[in-house]
């Protein structure tokens, strides 16, 4: 077991925040909330999808070799 497996992705003012086991994705905007204390994920389903499958095909691509064999 290794653990919680999070990732993230910053562009621009946008940060998601992937939780690979729990598949829950968060969205912050950090112009506005720079301490990232409000979840918006729900208010930007589009840009959630987009950075969310981004961040599970790279994990699907480079998960064995990033984490080892199990």
């Amino acid at each position: 077991d290794h653990g919680v497996w999070q990732m993230g992705l910053r562009q621009d003012r946008w940060k998601v925040i992937l939780d690979v086991e729990a598949d829950r994705t968060r969205l912050f905007d950090l112009l506005s909330d720079p301490g990232e204390s409000t979840d918006i994920a729900p208010q930007h389903p589009e840009r959630v999808q987009r950075y969310g499958r981004y961040l599970r095909d790279w994990h699907q691509r480079h998960h064995q070799r990033v984490m080892g064999p199990r």
